[in-house]
């Protein structure tokens, strides 16, 4: 037993490869600045806008029964009960001003105002103590590490971008002939729109077609004929859209991609046989189409929900290079470049994993929101001011009780 006293001394030949801060989880952000996060992921909603926030650690200045209301059925939900929470917990408080923007039409003059709110609101935090302990309800807690995908995770014929609004790519095959009679198996790319795919040649179309092709990198590839004179078969393919359009493509780079086979599969899919060339580069046609009931309006509310589905935080959590995140047509561009090798990753293999802490912790109130701001989305321009005040009623301890 009087070695035992010598222990401390002997040499471990391991001992500079410990990960010390990996153990005192240094790189890990404070929780309420995850939390802040999940807020800020609401700006994806232009009608919301995070204008100031303020983190209090005091806990002297708190009072948990501020934030806590109960009601009984015969009660209105702002009527505190009497009596009071003296549970022993350790949490500060992050205080968020929101301001809501709304487009309202006067019943009277009929005349379009624009409505403004800001809406104040608390959420409890949990204080950890030197050693990393959080107390709830009387109660210690000690985070764990939790390992998940780093961005992407795959399911059948689809890859998932993890976000707030997760964005999923699904991949179809169609068959088309083309001028030469050959049969063709084309690949084409749809995303998850409010529960429905919507082809992502329709999204991209919708923002002019011309520029599109550009930014797919096709541009100088697929080209638009009014008809098939003075053409060369052996150089180029071609597909028949209508009797006064047509689709000329590469012949050697749409044998050897696959990708720019699914560009020529998404034109054939949201065109028709009544489909010119002028309206090909018409907005409003796309509009129309991805309104699906003929109204353009819809089709605009469709597009800006997508437009907005990569907001700011997704950006950090998806750890992509900023090029294939820096809006949301760059990073279904990058799923459809690259939707073989998501697809063949491995979502058990760690080297397609990452660890985390507090950040899931924060994304129990990011679902929260997730649902609430789903709620909203689909009901487009009908969203009234008192929709999105309604949207923000989350109760102050949400937190706790989701960790509780």
């Amino acid at each position: 037993m009087s070695m035992l006293k010598y222990l401390r001394d002997y040499p471990n030949g391991y001992e500079d490869r410990l990960n010390i801060d990996l153990m005192n989880k240094s790189a890990d952000d404070p929780l309420w600045v995850y939390v802040l996060d999940a807020w800020k992921s609401l700006e994806i909603c232009p009608n919301l806008k995070i204008v100031d926030y303020k983190y209090n650690t005091t806990e002297s200045t708190i009072d948990i029964n501020d934030h806590i209301y109960k009601r009984k059925k015969s009660q209105r939900k702002r009527d505190k009960v009497d009596y009071k929470f003296i549970n022993y917990d350790r949490f500060g408080c992050l205080t968020i001003w929101i301001k809501i923007t709304v487009p309202e039409v006067d019943p009277k003059t009929k005349v379009e105002i624009i409505k403004e709110r800001t809406v104040k609101k608390d959420i409890l935090i949990p204080l950890a103590d030197e050693h990393g302990y959080y107390f709830i309800k009387g109660k210690r807690y000690y985070l764990l590490y939790q390992m998940l995908e780093k961005s992407t995770y795959t399911t059948k014929n689809s890859v998932k971008f993890k976000s707030l609004m997760p964005v999923e790519i699904q991949r179809t095959m169609i068959v088309s002939e083309d001028t030469q009679g050959i049969i063709h198996k084309l690949p084409v790319f749809n995303v998850k729109l409010f529960m429905k795919c919507v082809p992502i040649m329709l999204l991209y179309a919708a923002i002019g077609l011309r520029s599109s092709l550009e930014e797919l990198y096709v541009g100088d590839i697929i080209r638009f004929l009014p008809s098939l004179d003075d053409i060369d078969d052996e150089k180029n393919i071609y597909f028949q859209i209508s009797s006064k359009c047509y689709i000329e493509i590469d012949r050697a780079l749409f044998d050897k991609y696959q990708y720019v086979q699914s560009i020529v599969g998404g034109l054939l899919t949201i065109t028709s046989n009544r489909t010119t060339i002028q309206q090909l580069y018409d907005v409003k046609t796309w509009y129309k189409k991805l309104g699906n009931n003929g109204k353009p309006e819809k089709g605009k509310e469709i597009l800006r929900y997508f437009q907005r589905m990569l907001d700011e935080t997704t950006k950090k959590i998806l750890k992509m290079h900023p090029y294939h995140t820096f809006d949301a047509y760059a990073l279904i561009r990058y799923g459809m470049m690259n939707f073989n090798e998501l697809r063949i990753k491995d979502n058990l293999s760690l080297e397609n994993k990452r660890i985390r802490c507090n950040e899931y912790i924060a994304s129990l109130l990011t679902k929260e929101l997730s649902k609430k701001l789903n709620r909203v989305f689909s009901m487009g321009s009908k969203a009234e001011m008192i929709n999105f005040v309604d949207m923000l009623k989350v109760s102050d301890d949400v937190i706790l009780q989701k960790m509780h």
